[in-house]
């Protein structure tokens, strides 16, 4: 089980992650904001709104899907075989993949964890992962995998294709390649994994995931103090959709 913190006061923002550093030791951690504690680490595909209630072949028949709808939609779609990049295209528009979001920045995954008003009266969350450890336990290399090497082909592929046999690696904390200004700018990395099973549930988790927890009650100050540091709706998605949002829920001086 992750040992578990508490995010209330102004200074447990440096102190937890300072902690947490220290505890991981070498290498820097990845953070993952939930605006509710009890949601689990469970890839959007695998949750009970994904396979399990959609047929066993729902995550192989909408990656195709999507693969064939996209081209005549968008001008710069990656090859075909490219499994990796399709995989970050179909998570960035929303389909239900086998990835999880992370971020190198501790803000960015606090903005995530207290920024959704419809949870507001909920405590939120931010997982603190040691990608390094993660994949020593489950790849057999201590190191970060990168998203178009041959030892994770099979696991990206599998999306496409669920006669492909994996051999070893089941999950693995993947440091892509920035696509995009999003992923830039929320300093984006993934988990990628096969299973069902929430990821804080895995045997040994206690090695390489710590939790902190964001009280209901704090969760307005933190809003307010991301704000104040520049991180608002508009900075974390960097379009014109979200720049109206932003700016709509503005007020100004008479």
């Amino acid at each position: 089980m992750a040992q578990e913190y508490i995010l209330a006061k102004p200074e447990d923002l440096l102190n937890v992650g300072f902690g947490i550093h220290a505890e991981f030791g070498i290498g820097r951690a990845w953070w993952r904001g939930h605006a509710r504690s009890d949601w689990p680490l469970v890839p959007s595909v695998f949750r009970s709104s994904g396979v399990a209630n959609r047929g066993p072949r729902f995550e192989m028949n909408i990656s195709n899907r999507f693969v064939q709808g996209a081209r005549i939609r968008r001008s710069d779609c990656p090859p075909r075989d490219d499994h990796a990049s399709w995989l970050l295209l179909m998570q960035h528009f929303g389909l239900p993949t086998r990835m999880l979001d992370w971020s190198e920045s501790l803000l960015v995954a606090l903005y995530f964890a207290v920024s959704d008003d419809k949870n507001a009266d909920q405590d939120g969350i931010v997982w603190a992962l040691h990608p390094t450890i993660f994949n020593e336990q489950h790849i057999g290399r201590r190191g970060f995998a990168h998203a178009r090497g041959k030892l994770l082909n099979n696991l990206h592929a599998k999306a496409f294709n669920d006669e492909i046999a994996l051999g070893s690696a089941q999950a693995a904390a993947v440091d892509p390649p920035h696509g995009d200004l999003r992923m830039l700018i929320q300093k984006a990395c993934y988990t990628i994994q096969e299973f069902r099973d929430g990821l804080e549930t895995l045997p040994g988790s206690e090695k390489w995931l710590r939790k902190i927890v964001v009280p209901h009650g704090r969760k307005d100050y933190w809003g307010r103090a991301l704000g104040f540091m520049g991180l608002d709706q508009a900075a974390i998605f960097p379009d014109l959709q979200n720049l109206a949002s932003h700016l709509s829920k503005l007020t100004f001086e008479a």
